[in-house]
């Protein structure tokens, strides 16, 4: 992960991890000693590790147009 994170910190404003229904808390735990923060955004918990400062849109919604 740490590798990863060093890879990517000079390309990117940061990193976003979305769960969604597979959230637990171990994940948040786990990333945490990496230095990500959690997040929720609309009823959706994510978790965060920002290399700068950076300010999160709404999420989009789209029209249903199918039904499965």
């Amino acid at each position: 992960m740490q590798t990863m994170i060093e890879d990517v910190k000079d390309k990117c404003k940061g990193v976003v991890i979305p769960f969604g229904f597979g959230y637990t808390e171990d994940m948040r735990s786990f990333f945490g000693k990496f230095g990500f923060e959690e997040f929720e955004n609309n009823g959706l918990k994510m978790l965060v590790k920002r290399f700068e400062p950076v300010e999160f849109p709404l999420p989009v919604s789209y029209e249903r147009k199918y039904q499965f």
